[in-house]
């Protein structure tokens, strides 16, 4: 389970969400760690990504992801974008 000191992936989806695609919702989802993270997410098989950011997700991964593009601190869009999440990285 542990390799480098981090969970694996595909065996944290089968502990905490058996029989499930695990939803993965992004904050600041336009910044250098969080690309990054998705660009991870979906190597490692992850369809389902959100994020909410204030600068645009021009990336190449965008068509892959569900993107707001929006203020952390404005509640309704937040509630919006993270309906479902099993996971929230802020």
């Amino acid at each position: 389970m542990f390799g480098s000191g981090v969970a694996q992936p595909n065996t944290l989806q089968a502990n905490l969400f058996p029989g499930k695609a695990m939803h993965i919702h992004i904050t600041g989802i336009s910044g250098f760690l969080s690309i990054n993270l998705v660009r991870y997410l979906l190597r490692q098989g992850y369809t389902d990504i959100s994020g909410i950011d204030l600068a645009d997700f021009d990336y190449p991964e965008r068509d892959k992801i569900q993107f707001l593009q929006g203020d952390i601190r404005n509640r309704d869009q937040v509630h919006q974008i993270i309906q479902g999440a099993d996971v929230v990285v802020h």
